[in-house]
């Protein structure tokens, strides 16, 4: 007893709207703090980032999941530096493992990478032109909107496991 491992369950839509809620807090806060600490260099990283998770050589195939999904982490974990916390991209982190599990097991498969580059650009540009509204709104954006990806997909993966019974 107490020994060897076990198999967390996907989350439910109400475990998955508690994680990304406590991210959008974490997320929120980095850049309002990071956006008292001047100079666009600390943007450079981010930029090639978001440059190699949407370069032109990928491909919406499961096989890339995991090279975007690593420059994803990477990107949000830089985002999350800004602030210059350990406490808060500690935090994140933990959080995101559950997050990325969750993404990783839907079967929607990549369809919405290019719509997260494209919400990640506008996160950078609000940064980089020094527009901490523009930034916290581009970041509640991309959060919400991947919250509604991840519930699509426990949408889709329902209606797998438990067809309508034809008529």
């Amino acid at each position: 007893s107490y020994r060897g491992y076990f198999v967390k369950p996907l989350p439910t839509a109400e475990e998955l709207t508690d994680l990304f809620d406590v991210r959008k807090v974490l997320e929120v806060h980095a850049v309002r703090r990071g956006a008292a600490n001047p100079g666009i260099s600390r943007f450079v990283e981010m930029e090639r980032l978001l440059y190699e998770m949407g370069g032109p050589n990928l491909e919406p195939e499961f096989r890339e999941y995991r090279g975007f999904s690593i420059q994803d982490q990477r990107f949000h974990e830089a985002l999350l530096g800004l602030a210059k916390s350990q406490a808060l991209l500690d935090s994140w982190r933990v959080l995101n493992v559950h997050g990325q599990a969750a993404r990783y097991f839907r079967t929607v498969g990549l369809v919405d990478v290019q719509r997260s580059v494209s919400e990640h650009a506008a996160i950078l540009g609000a940064l980089v032109a020094g527009d901490t509204k523009a930034a916290v709104k581009a970041v509640v954006d991309h959060i919400d909107a991947g919250l509604r990806r991840s519930l699509d997909g426990l949408v889709s993966i329902a209606a797998e496991r438990n067809p309508e019974p034809v008529s």
